[in-house]
């Protein structure tokens, strides 16, 4: 018997209508969000501080060879310029005590500027440049790794909807996304993705589409078999006209709003506790206290809400189940 929540907005893909061997993409490893990437990077910023600082130097030490030694501005800027650089070419005239102990001074911050712009620059090109390759490798990795996770086909407000949805409820899951710009911005939300077109088998293979067990599409047409953002959003504006405390219900008990009581779905397996018996035999909600919302059998299309006592359990078949996570633990112990 295999326990799974199944997240509002995704559902299971059948395994005949998985098109190619492979995986979605899906965000990050544990589909931890690491918030905005900052305007600036820090080695960019690192480079223009040392700039300004090696401004500064110049401006100081040409205004200071002026005052100290009564240099022309040409010959102050001649002093300074290899004094920070360090060249070693003679000074203009022989300097005072005064003037030597200026260009210590100038020496030490000059240098250690020049350092500081230096170290910034690499860091700069190590982390724009070199650290993109590194990351893209990263997560090509693993997304590899991925098993069990659902793809999100699109990016956009309804895509972005349900990787957050996701997220919150600690599911695995991969992005595919064909705007540059909008894949970028779903791997700064920290979320794995796949640069490319969901209509392309190269992408739904290298997301992983066959260790995946559900998809969405947000794209503007969708695939058969693949959920329909539009037509969830038609139903569910229509539900919530029409009987707005029951949605308001589904959704809090479904979301984990409610914390005494979680809503589930078992999948019944050949030759576990539940296989082979009636729902009266089962006697459920009396040793548990667990209730049996609804039963789907193994190869129908939709659920039977409120099934019979005389229902028979079998291998393959899938009970939503509602109860306390205390009545649920118990409900375990006794089934597995």
């Amino acid at each position: 018997m295999q326990r799974k929540r199944a997240p509002r907005g995704v559902a299971r893909a059948p395994r005949d209508a998985r098109p190619c061997k492979g995986k979605m993409s899906p965000p990050r490893e544990t589909n931890r969000r690491n918030g905005r990437k900052p305007l600036l990077s820090t080695g960019f910023r690192h480079v223009v501080i040392a700039l300004w600082v090696l401004i500064a130097v110049f401006v100081a030490g040409t205004a200071g060879y002026i005052i100290i030694e009564s240099m022309t501005f040409t010959e102050a800027l001649y002093m300074t310029t290899i004094t920070v650089f360090t060249v070693g070419f003679k000074e203009v005239h022989r300097l005072s005590a005064g003037g030597m102990y200026f260009t210590i001074g100038v020496i030490v911050t000059g240098v250690s500027a020049m350092l500081f712009f230096l170290t910034g620059l690499f860091e700069l090109v190590l982390g724009e440049y070199l650290g993109d390759i590194w990351g893209r490798r990263r997560m090509k990795n693993s997304i590899y790794g991925l098993d069990n996770h659902y793809i999100v086909c699109g990016y956009g407000r309804v895509g972005r909807s349900v990787a957050e949805e996701l997220f919150a409820q600690g599911k695995k899951f991969v992005v595919i996304e064909k705007a540059r710009e909008v894949f970028d911005q779903c791997v700064d939300d920290g979320f794995l993705a796949v640069h490319g077109s969901a209509t392309e088998n190269e992408y739904l293979l290298e997301a992983g589409i066959e260790r995946a067990v559900g998809l969405v599409s947000a794209l503007r047409s969708d695939a058969d078999r693949v959920i329909s953002p539009h037509k969830i959003a038609g139903k569910r504006m229509v539900n919530l006209m029409v009987r707005p405390g029951a949605c308001e219900f589904l959704d809090v008990v479904a979301g984990g709003n409610l914390p005494e009581y979680q809503l589930s779905e078992l999948v019944v397996k050949g030759g576990s506790w539940f296989d082979g018996r009636t729902i009266r035999d089962t006697r459920l909600r009396e040793s548990t206290g667990v209730t049996m919302l609804s039963a789907r059998k193994a190869g129908d299309a939709g659920f039977n809400p409120n099934p019979a006592p005389e229902t028979l359990i079998e291998d393959g078949d899938v009970i939503v189940l509602i109860g306390t996570p205390e009545q649920m633990a118990d409900m375990e112990r006794m089934a597995l």
